[in-house]
């Protein structure tokens, strides 16, 4: 498994949201985590055990009730993120920079193999206990060869400590990560809006820069201009 390469992406993540749930984050400096059980994929996180005949996938429970699941991109300009993610267009996309996310930050691997644990990792002591450790985040970040457009990078937030906000867990976004604010070709929201969500929120900033995506005259991939 690969761990995010800095290089490669200059270090630059971005969160997809609708506006409505972007300009929340915003406000209370705050992402809701998602929940392993709910992910959109099925065979998402659930490694199979070499030794059973059947789907044999790895019971996760005790995980999934101490871990949840943030995801982001590497890309920012393709329109089918923006179509998937950001309600067709319309929502917005948070920069951040991973060096100042504390968690551990691995790159989903595309296959169409599904990732494989030997039968005795259920007598693990850290999976016993529900620890995410490197070798079993791994398993955790394997997705069929047709997610590989989202160019998927995951963080694995622990709910120690946490306390739901109505039906969900929310993770604080570190103070100094979140680096631009890009707004989708069909958003309704403006510069003034994202200034305003941001000022007196937890993230500690009076301004943030604001970009906007376009249309391009030669090219499918978004344009991304200053707002």
């Amino acid at each position: 498994m690969e761990e995010i390469n800095k290089n490669s992406t200059n270090g630059f993540l971005y969160r997809y949201l609708p506006a409505e749930f972007g300009l929340q984050a915003l406000q209370t400096g705050r992402l809701k985590i998602g929940r392993i059980s709910e992910l959109n994929d099925p065979h998402d996180c659930m490694p199979y055990i070499e030794n059973e005949k059947s789907y044999g996938a790895l019971e996760t429970s005790i995980l999934q009730e101490r871990h949840g699941v943030i995801s982001f991109s590497t890309k920012d300009n393709d329109p089918v993120i923006w179509s998937h993610y950001a309600d067709c267009h319309r929502g917005i996309a948070l920069k951040f920079h991973s060096d100042f996310l504390p968690d551990i930050t691995e790159r989903i691997e595309y296959t169409n193999i599904r990732p494989s644990v030997k039968d005795n990792m259920i007598n693990d002591e850290h999976y016993i206990k529900g620890n995410l450790t490197k070798s079993i985040i791994a398993k955790f970040c394997h997705k069929a060869e047709s997610w590989e457009y989202e160019g998927e990078v995951r963080i694995f937030p622990s709910l120690s400590g946490k306390k739901m906000r109505g039906t969900h867990y929310f993770y604080e976004i570190p103070k100094q990560s979140l680096k631009a604010v890009i707004l989708g070709a069909n958003c309704s929201l403006n510069w003034f809006d994202i200034q305003n969500a941001v000022k007196g929120s937890r993230l500690g900033i009076s301004k943030i820069p604001v970009f906007r995506c376009s249309k391009q005259r030669d090219s499918f991939l978004m344009g991304i201009d200053r707002a």
